[in-house]
Order: structure tokens, then sequence, then C-alpha cells
């Protein structure tokens, strides 16, 4: 017994010191060895780290180069996420979202994670990103939108166009509902100022053909503007109300709108896709002189008294605080700011808070 136990020690001992030679000496050994230490049998009993100390290497260590692609693919996808065509930013000062300490303004995407995701490859040709990938690097902070998350400041020509492309579509007169790919089914490159704009001769008289009967009558939404007379302190007054319309016609009429809505649309499609290029290219590109200003309405507030009489609580005597936030861009540095305006002059003032 006490010859076994001898033999099995010195075996042990034996195999060790030739396996550390073995490690040191750089051939192609080293990384056969390192696989070993990190098989199945040593994870099982857990004597990793013993194996570790004894043999004085790391167990197959994966070292992150600097700027590495996954670094800057990460980087470049937080990026894309955070543009303002892609999401929007919550106004609440109390929206916000933490995660490892880490706490953020919420953002709430404008589209749905695929259409984002295609958009990235259509934009960055030079890269191959999977759509799970491309879902598991949205940073947490980007959202996709909840029911609390109503969109009241839409904007009319988009909304508009898309209740003519849902009836159009339950036609079977367009392939899609998504507006992107209907806007390139009339225009020849959306990225070119002629063909949005109508200049362009190959792609200017475009039209839409239906095989469908068209004295068919159907029905479409559409936001409108229409002026309507009220009786206001005993005298009759016009006011201008927004109301949103069911509009009941032929099929021939349906696409005789959107045909000529498509080509003002494409003129605001152009126009926003442009002015957001141009607006981030200069936040990139900011000299050292240069400041970049976005002020924007916030809010209007009341102001109350704890003890109030009846006149004033119901009556228009109570003073308005309207907040106008901003956000200042220097190189290499953000600055946010809210004024309060509608105060007497002393009282105004200008809040700034460092992002």
């Amino acid at each position: 017994m006490k010859n076994q136990a001898k033999k099995a020690l010195q075996f042990q001992y034996t195999l060790n010191a030739e396996l550390m030679n073995k490690y040191r000496s750089k051939n192609k050994g080293k990384q056969a060895l390192s696989q070993i230490i990190r098989g199945k049998l040593m994870r099982k009993y857990k004597i990793i780290t013993e194996a570790v100390n004894e043999f004085r290497f790391t167990a197959g260590r994966q070292r992150q180069k600097k700027g590495s692609l996954s670094k800057r693919l990460t980087d470049r996808v937080c990026s894309f996420y955070e543009r303002d065509d892609i999401s929007r930013i919550t106004p609440g000062i109390k929206d916000t979202v933490t995660k490892n300490g880490i706490k953020k303004q919420r953002r709430v995407m404008t589209e749905s994670i695929e259409i984002i995701h295609e958009r990235f490859i259509l934009e960055n040709t030079d890269i191959k990103i999977s759509y799970p990938t491309f879902c598991r690097m949205r940073p947490f902070w980007v959202q996709p939108p909840k029911d609390s998350d109503r969109e009241t400041c839409a904007c009319k020509y988009h909304e508009n166009m898309q209740f003519l492309v849902n009836s159009l579509h339950g036609l079977n007169c367009l392939p899609s509902k998504r507006l992107q790919e209907i806007v390139k089914m009339f225009a020849c490159d959306i990225n070119k100022m002629d063909c949005m704009y109508g200049r362009c001769m190959e792609c200017k008289d475009v039209i839409l053909q239906s095989e469908t009967d068209s004295t068919i009558n159907t029905e479409w939404f559409q936001w409108k503007t229409k002026k309507e007379t009220r009786l206001i302190n005993n005298q009759e007054k016009e006011v201008t109300l927004t109301v949103k319309e069911k509009v009941n016609d032929s099929i021939d009429s349906l696409i005789d709108t959107f045909s000529s809505e498509m080509q003002r649309f494409k003129v605001h499609t152009f126009n926003i896709t442009n002015q957001f290029n141009h607006y981030r290219k200069m936040k990139e590109n900011l000299k050292e002189n240069e400041v970049l200003i976005h002020i924007d309405f916030a809010e209007n507030f009341l102001c109350k008294l704890s003890t109030e009489i009846q006149s004033m609580h119901f009556g228009a005597s109570k003073q308005q605080i309207t907040l106008h936030t901003g956000v200042y861009y220097t190189k290499g540095r953000t600055q946010t700011f809210c004024g309060s305006f509608g105060l007497p002059r002393p009282q105004s003032k200008c809040y700034l808070g460092i992002s």
C-alpha cells in the first residue's frame, strides 16, 4: 500500500513538472495544455484554481484588445439607437431608467426594432450584424413605446399619408403599409433631391395603377382643419378646429388623393432626412469656438396659493409660468438648461444642469 501511494505521488509530481516545462517552452502544445486546465472534469471537481496556481499560468483568460471590433460595433449601434430620427427622448424629469447604478433619461423608439435594424443595415453596408445581436446591443434606456407614451406631436403629413396607405393596402393596391417602402416605389433614389422634388425625368410621372373597380366606395381617415361658428358671450364667433374626419368616396378618388399627396410627402420626407443629417454632422464636427443650441417649449404651469378665494380659483387670475428647456453642445461637452418665463423680471431664472 505504501509503495502504491509512493508511486502515485511520484507519478503526480513528475507529470506536473513535465507539464510545467512543456508549458513554459514556446511550442504548439501550450494551447493544448491550457484547454486541458479548462476541461469538464476540472470544472466538475472545482480544481481549476489549484491547477492554475500549480502550473503558474492563467486558464485561458481572453483579453479584449483595445479598440476591438466588438467594442467599436457596440458604440456604433448605441449611437444609432440614440439618433433623434430613431428614438425620441422623454421630457419628464422622473422618466428615467437605472441599471447597474447608471441612470439615464428614457428614450422611446419611433419605429419597431425590425425596421430600425433594416435601416442600420442599409446605412452601414460595411457591417454585417444579425437581428438578435442588434437587439442585444440596444441600450437599456432606449425602449419600445408603452401605452403611456402616447404621441401627441405627430406630423400631419405622415399621419394623413399613413391613412391613405392603410386604405390602399387593404384594397390590395399597395404591397406594404410602410411609408418608407412606398416612397421608394415613386422615386429612383430617395437620397437625391431631384427625385424627391419631382424634377427627375424618370420617376416624376410614376402613378399608382389599380385593377380594382374604381367606382366602388371606400373609407379612410384624414386630419383636417375646419372652421366652426360658436356662441361666445352671446356673440357668434368663428373658431378653427383640427378634427380627425372619416372620408367616404370612390377608390378612384382615393387614388387621386394619394397621387397628389405623394409628391408633397416626398418633398417633406427629403427635407426631414436632410435636416437630421446636417444637424448630426454639425454636432459631430463642432470647432473649439462653435456652439450648437437646441431650445424647445416644455410646459405651462399655473401658480396656486394654499388658500384662494372662489373668484380666483375659477377665474383667469392665476399667473402662468412657461418653461423653456434646451441643450447646448460644444466640442467635447454637453450642457442642459431650463428657463422660466412669466414671473416678474427679478424672479425669472434660468437653471443649468450638467449632463
